[in-house]
């Protein structure tokens, strides 16, 4: 029986792509003949957990402003701390993506800035632990700033096959060089739920001989544009685990609520106070995904002095994949404002400790490593509330379905961030009252859920999802 002529033509399709990839890759250069002029222009990307049905991770959202000798400037914000992006990007571009100016700043992975001169390069780089260096290197070609990758791919003659390396230099990375593949159209469905083909640009880091190495473990990346407009459709992106995130253009209404929802803070919070007495608590703490293991316990002591006009609050957590290290986290607070006086954590000989006063904070580092200790003063705008607090302050908020807050606090690195708060009801079964699920989302990416009984407000349970793929569930224990 002969093939039937759709099956032929997807595999002379195929064929001929397949020996398209296999082409030398075409080196590109800021301004080089095969790139197409898009343009540089704002956009709003919503941040899902798999497709955009999934759930809403984040944002990553460039702005750009046009400079008066032609140049525009461009800054690019990641609001996604789940998903691994985080960070704050800025650069000068000519129209043709040459780059004169980059700052990145990547949170623990550091931040740097540059200037760009020709094939010059010349700037600094300050680690995660403030350490600064300083560069000034001749390379042997204009560099892209790797965070121009998205226009790029939308430059690219779309043709099944073309392959480009990209050179690329950037503060923190350094050289690279990354290559794109066009590989094809495929079928899209949009956060609109509509579908459309788009272009399939896939990125690797890898090339052998000249040649890209066309892999998919190596393919970080995918770019999924649109061949008439060249607008970007989505992009996914593959994190360890075999989970995918996609970037999806989006408007402020499909990212859902403002982010100007009202902040609580000490003095003017609709707290219930009343709901927290003393008690000593133990938990068990174990990863659920992507595979169950113990990772160790913890405990929670809250002591409230009324007559002393104090609460102190005490974490203790012993790390059993990590060789026993135990860390003890213990706050104390005026009550019952709950405002800040002081709070202290050690592990392992190394202790941090911060004391709060008159609008201010003094945070001291001390321990086998810091040699003489190295004590900061931080002025705070507006009161806070010690982050360590939070797991008691959402036993005390107005719980209703749907309820939104975010509450003002003070990280153990001293920085002031906005730890959003959401509110979701629901049964439980084996339960007569309602539970309520508490979900708080601080500013460097941790979140954790509890699990409040509506009687009691007792906390049933806790879940931390540092990164997507991971889930530590915090239970406790029948002791």
């Amino acid at each position: 029986m002969l093939p039937k002529p759709n099956a032929v033509l997807a595999a002379l399709v195929a064929a001929l792509a397949s020996a398209a990839a296999a082409q030398d890759a075409v080196r590109l250069s800021p301004g080089h003949p095969d790139l197409a002029s898009v343009p540089i222009e704002d956009h709003v990307l919503a941040v899902y957990d798999g497709g955009p049905g999934g759930q809403l991770l984040g944002s990553v959202t460039r702005t750009v402003t046009a400079l008066s000798d032609g140049t525009v400037g461009v800054l690019t914000d990641a609001n996604a701390p789940r998903a691994g992006l985080t960070s704050r990007d800025s650069a000068v571009y000519r129209p043709d993506l040459t780059p004169l100016v980059i700052a990145h700043d990547r949170g623990i992975a550091g931040r740097g800035r540059m200037a760009i001169t020709g094939t010059n390069v010349s700037g600094e780089h300050r680690t995660r632990d403030q350490r600064t260096s300083s560069f000034d290197i001749d390379l042997s070609e204009v560099p892209f700033d790797p965070t121009s990758m998205l226009l790029i791919a939308r430059s690219l003659p779309l043709e099944a096959g073309y392959t480009a390396t990209v050179p690329t230099f950037s503060p923190i990375s350094r050289v690279r060089d990354v290559t794109l593949t066009v590989v094809g159209e495929e079928n899209v469905t949009g956060i609109d739920g509509e579908s459309r083909m788009a272009w399939v640009i896939q990125e690797g880091h890898g090339t052998s001989g000249g040649r890209q190495e066309v892999s998919t473990s190596d393919l970080a990346r995918r770019f999924f544009v649109d061949g008439e407009t060249r607008e970007l459709v989505q992009t996914t992106l593959a994190l360890r685990r075999g989970v995918t995130i996609t970037l999806v253009p989006a408007t402020a209404d499909q990212l859902g609520p403002a982010g100007d929802i009202a902040s609580i803070q000490p003095g003017t919070a609709p707290l219930d106070v009343s709901r927290l007495t003393s008690y000593d608590r133990r938990y068990q703490i174990r990863i659920v995904e992507p595979t169950e293991q113990d990772f160790g316990t913890t405990s929670r002591q809250l002591t409230v002095d009324e007559d002393a006009g104090r609460a102190t609050l005490v974490v203790t957590t012993e790390l059993s994949m990590t060789a026993g290290v135990t860390v003890r986290d213990s706050s104390v607070a005026f009550w019952p404002s709950l405002r800040p006086i002081s709070r202290t954590i050690t592990r392992q000989g190394s202790r941090v400790e911060i004391v709060f006063s008159d609008g201010r904070l003094e945070r001291t580092v001390s321990g086998s490593t810091v040699e003489p200790n190295e004590t900061s003063t931080i002025e705070l705008d507006s009161p806070a509330f010690d982050e360590n607090w939070v797991g008691e302050l959402v036993r005390t908020l107005p719980l209703e379905d749907g309820y939104r807050t975010s509450i003002r606090a003070v990280g153990l690195d001293g920085s002031l961030k906005q730890v959003l708060v959401s509110v979701e009801a629901r049964q439980v079964a084996g339960r007569s009252d309602r539970v309520w699920t508490v979900r708080t989302t601080s500013d460097d990416g941790r979140e954790l859920t509890y699990d409040i009984a509506d009687s009691t407000r007792e906390v049933l349970r806790m879940g931390r999802s540092p990164q997507v793929g991971l889930l530590i569930d915090i239970a406790p224990t029948s002791e």
